[in-house]
């Protein structure tokens, strides 16, 4: 019921305000209230410090001071539709094991980044599918694990969870350096842009304790986390959507040789 109020604005007849013919739940006036659309679209679009593309261009532009709250929704529906469209049309043309994990990726990572959501913990979404990929693309995975939980600091520290997050962290990379990383067979390019991201994680994480925020801006390095991971993120799709293309590619040809 809760979808239907949220989908309610994108379809060509709402189904909510159909004096309860098809949903007879949502012409109940207090469960209308408690759920109300506007309310549940505004806080998922710009409300949150959230790593996903609204909420770091909402910096620069005010979406809700330009838009009303149905063109949010569509804005935000026909985004996600068209990210998520391109990946999905290679697994449909071009089928394979490797695609699929793919496709799972890309299509988690789109609707956190250009859909409307609530909490910062959408993200453990992306990771489910992204951690499968581990084997074939081991050093990629863990940098994007790991962003991935550096995106949730300032929830975890609202939590009272940095504490266990810290050692966590570290067991994380030990393990992965152990058992996962080769990094002798590393380019050298991508273990600097590896070590560099870490580092300046680390070091944004440090700032952000050590230094005061001004009164003017006293949420500047919740946003400037979400800003650096929501870069991060933008990067991973484009890189997973590129391996999808060439997984896409490499099944071509190998039909073309069969055939």
């Amino acid at each position: 019921m809760l979808l239907i109020c949220v989908l309610d604005p994108l379809l060509p007849w709402p189904l909510a305000r159909m004096n309860g013919q098809l949903y007879p739940m949502t012409s109940n006036k207090s469960f209308t209230n408690h759920y109300n659309y506007k309310y549940l679209i505004y806080y998922f679009c710009v409300q949150d410090k959230v790593a996903n593309v609204w909420c770091s261009l909402s910096i620069l532009i005010k979406f809700k001071d330009i838009f009303s709250t149905t063109t949010l929704v569509k804005i935000c529906g026909c985004s996600t539709v068209a990210f998520v469209l391109p990946s999905n049309l290679m697994l449909a043309l071009r089928p394979s094991p490797k695609s699929f994990l793919l496709a799972l990726v890309n299509s988690s990572l789109a609707f956190f980044l250009f859909s409307y959501h609530v909490h910062e913990k959408s993200i453990l979404l992306v990771t489910l599918p992204a951690s499968l990929l581990l084997p074939l693309q081991p050093l990629e995975t863990i940098w994007f694990l790991f962003i991935t939980l550096f995106s949730m600091i300032p929830l975890l520290e609202k939590d009272g969870l940095l504490l266990a997050y810290i050692p966590c962290m570290l067991l994380f990379l030990l393990l992965a350096f152990s058992f996962h990383l080769d990094l002798k067979r590393t380019p050298t390019t991508i273990k600097f842009l590896f070590f560099s991201s870490i580092a300046c994680c680390i070091l944004l994480h440090v700032v952000s304790h050590l230094i005061v925020p001004p009164r003017k801006y006293p949420d500047i390095f919740p946003l400037l986390i979400s800003m650096y991971s929501c870069g991060h993120f933008l990067l991973f799709f484009i890189y997973s959507n590129f391996r999808q293309y060439k997984e896409y590619c490499a099944v071509a040809d190998k039909i073309k040789k069969k055939s």
